[in-house]
Protein backbone atom coordinates (compact mmCIF):
# COMPACT_ATOMS: atom_id res chain seq x y z
CA UNK A 1 0.00 0.00 0.00
CA UNK A 2 0.98 3.65 -1.08
CA UNK A 3 3.15 4.86 2.45
CA UNK A 4 2.71 8.23 1.51
CA UNK A 5 0.61 11.12 3.24
CA UNK A 6 -1.95 12.52 1.09
CA UNK A 7 -3.24 16.14 2.55
CA UNK A 8 -6.24 16.46 4.10
CA UNK A 9 -9.34 15.94 2.11
CA UNK A 10 -10.04 19.83 0.22
CA UNK A 11 -13.36 20.51 0.99
CA UNK A 12 -12.86 23.58 -1.81
CA UNK A 13 -12.00 20.90 -4.21
CA UNK A 14 -15.09 19.22 -2.98
CA UNK A 15 -16.99 22.15 -3.81
CA UNK A 16 -16.07 22.66 -7.09
CA UNK A 17 -16.52 18.73 -8.24
CA UNK A 18 -20.42 19.39 -6.97
CA UNK A 19 -21.05 22.75 -8.29
CA UNK A 20 -22.35 23.29 -12.08
CA UNK A 21 -19.26 25.12 -12.68
CA UNK A 22 -16.69 22.07 -12.67
CA UNK A 23 -13.56 22.32 -14.72
CA UNK A 24 -11.10 19.56 -15.81
CA UNK A 25 -8.62 20.64 -13.65
CA UNK A 26 -10.58 19.92 -10.87
CA UNK A 27 -10.95 16.48 -11.79
CA UNK A 28 -7.62 15.92 -12.94
CA UNK A 29 -6.30 17.38 -9.68
CA UNK A 30 -8.58 14.63 -7.17
CA UNK A 31 -7.81 11.96 -9.60
CA UNK A 32 -4.05 13.07 -9.09
CA UNK A 33 -4.58 12.50 -4.98
CA UNK A 34 -7.27 9.69 -4.55
CA UNK A 35 -6.42 7.19 -7.64
CA UNK A 36 -3.28 6.03 -6.38
CA UNK A 37 -5.33 4.72 -2.91
CA UNK A 38 -7.94 3.39 -4.51
CA UNK A 39 -5.81 1.46 -6.75
CA UNK A 40 -4.16 0.43 -3.65
CA UNK A 41 -7.24 -0.21 -2.03
CA UNK A 42 -8.31 -2.63 -5.13
CA UNK A 43 -5.11 -4.25 -4.77
CA UNK A 44 -5.78 -5.10 -1.17
CA UNK A 45 -8.70 -7.62 -1.95
CA UNK A 46 -6.39 -9.32 -3.82
CA UNK A 47 -7.30 -8.39 -7.59
CA UNK A 48 -5.16 -9.11 -10.52
CA UNK A 49 -3.76 -6.05 -11.93
CA UNK A 50 -6.26 -5.54 -14.57
CA UNK A 51 -9.02 -6.03 -12.09
CA UNK A 52 -7.86 -4.20 -9.67
CA UNK A 53 -7.42 -0.79 -12.25
CA UNK A 54 -10.65 -1.88 -13.90
CA UNK A 55 -12.48 -2.00 -10.08
CA UNK A 56 -10.51 1.41 -9.64
CA UNK A 57 -12.53 3.04 -13.17
CA UNK A 58 -15.56 1.99 -11.93
CA UNK A 59 -15.15 3.37 -8.56
CA UNK A 60 -13.84 6.43 -9.89
CA UNK A 61 -16.90 6.74 -12.15
CA UNK A 62 -19.68 6.28 -9.63
CA UNK A 63 -18.21 8.53 -7.42
CA UNK A 64 -18.03 11.10 -10.39
CA UNK A 65 -21.87 10.00 -10.37
CA UNK A 66 -22.51 10.51 -6.46
CA UNK A 67 -20.83 13.53 -5.77
CA UNK A 68 -23.37 15.65 -6.98
CA UNK A 69 -25.82 14.35 -3.63
CA UNK A 70 -22.59 13.90 -1.57
CA UNK A 71 -22.68 15.70 1.26
CA UNK A 72 -19.68 16.55 3.45
CA UNK A 73 -19.81 15.53 7.03
CA UNK A 74 -16.55 16.91 9.17
CA UNK A 75 -17.50 14.12 11.93
CA UNK A 76 -16.63 11.20 9.19
CA UNK A 77 -13.91 10.57 6.96
CA UNK A 78 -14.27 11.23 3.16
CA UNK A 79 -12.05 8.61 2.85
CA UNK A 80 -13.94 5.93 4.35
CA UNK A 81 -17.03 7.48 2.45
CA UNK A 82 -14.49 6.79 -0.66
CA UNK A 83 -13.83 3.12 0.91
CA UNK A 84 -17.70 2.64 1.21
CA UNK A 85 -18.09 3.00 -2.63
CA UNK A 86 -14.96 1.00 -3.37
CA UNK A 87 -16.76 -2.05 -1.37
CA UNK A 88 -20.00 -1.62 -3.10
CA UNK A 89 -18.18 -2.20 -6.37
CA UNK A 90 -16.21 -4.98 -5.10
CA UNK A 91 -19.80 -6.65 -4.09
CA UNK A 92 -20.96 -5.94 -7.12
CA UNK A 93 -17.85 -7.20 -9.10
CA UNK A 94 -18.00 -10.59 -6.76
CA UNK A 95 -22.16 -10.96 -7.60
CA UNK A 96 -21.49 -10.90 -11.44
CA UNK A 97 -18.49 -13.41 -11.00
CA UNK A 98 -20.76 -15.57 -9.23
CA UNK A 99 -23.36 -15.19 -12.28
CA UNK A 100 -20.79 -16.39 -14.74
CA UNK A 101 -19.36 -13.04 -15.84
CA UNK A 102 -16.06 -12.41 -15.85
CA UNK A 103 -14.16 -14.68 -14.60
CA UNK A 104 -10.22 -14.71 -13.43
CA UNK A 105 -9.81 -18.66 -14.43
CA UNK A 106 -9.20 -19.11 -10.53
CA UNK A 107 -12.10 -20.80 -8.71
CA UNK A 108 -9.33 -20.47 -5.42
CA UNK A 109 -8.97 -16.70 -6.07
CA UNK A 110 -12.56 -16.31 -5.92
CA UNK A 111 -13.23 -18.25 -2.93
CA UNK A 112 -10.52 -15.76 -1.16
CA UNK A 113 -12.25 -12.69 -2.25
CA UNK A 114 -15.18 -13.90 -0.45
CA UNK A 115 -13.65 -14.78 3.19
CA UNK A 116 -14.61 -12.78 5.39
CA UNK A 117 -10.99 -13.09 6.94
CA UNK A 118 -9.95 -11.31 3.97
CA UNK A 119 -12.30 -8.55 4.69
CA UNK A 120 -11.27 -7.99 7.84
CA UNK A 121 -7.60 -7.89 6.22
CA UNK A 122 -8.70 -5.41 4.28
CA UNK A 123 -10.22 -3.10 6.65
CA UNK A 124 -7.31 -3.49 9.28
CA UNK A 125 -5.41 -2.16 6.23
CA UNK A 126 -7.35 0.58 5.64
CA UNK A 127 -7.82 1.92 9.43
CA UNK A 128 -3.41 1.55 9.50
CA UNK A 129 -3.22 3.37 6.44
CA UNK A 130 -5.70 6.06 7.83
CA UNK A 131 -3.58 6.11 11.05
CA UNK A 132 -0.78 6.65 9.42
CA UNK A 133 -1.93 9.70 7.10
CA UNK A 134 -3.03 10.98 10.71
CA UNK A 135 0.18 10.66 12.02
CA UNK A 136 1.38 12.26 9.45
CA UNK A 137 -0.64 15.25 9.47
CA UNK A 138 -0.02 15.71 12.76
CA UNK A 139 4.08 15.21 12.32
CA UNK A 140 3.78 18.11 9.66
CA UNK A 141 1.65 19.93 12.04
CA UNK A 142 3.73 19.47 15.09
CA UNK A 143 7.12 20.33 13.06
CA UNK A 144 5.82 23.21 11.79
CA UNK A 145 5.99 24.81 15.44
CA UNK A 146 9.28 23.48 17.18
CA UNK A 147 12.41 24.32 16.27
CA UNK A 148 14.57 22.39 14.56
CA UNK A 149 16.84 20.98 16.16
CA UNK A 150 13.63 19.86 18.73
CA UNK A 151 12.34 17.99 15.51
CA UNK A 152 15.70 16.45 14.78
CA UNK A 153 15.55 15.21 18.64
CA UNK A 154 12.41 13.80 18.10
CA UNK A 155 13.60 11.68 14.64
CA UNK A 156 16.41 10.41 16.19
CA UNK A 157 14.26 9.43 19.72
CA UNK A 158 10.78 8.48 17.76
CA UNK A 159 11.35 7.52 14.31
Amino acid sequence: MTTSVTPPTSLTLLAKLQSQQVQADDWRRFLQVYTPFILDWCRSYRLQEADARDMTQEVLLRISRCLVEFEYDPSKSFRGWLRTVLHRCWCDWLKSSELGGTGSGDTATLRLLAEIPAREDLARRLDEQYDRELLGIAMEQIRARVTPQTWQAFELLAL
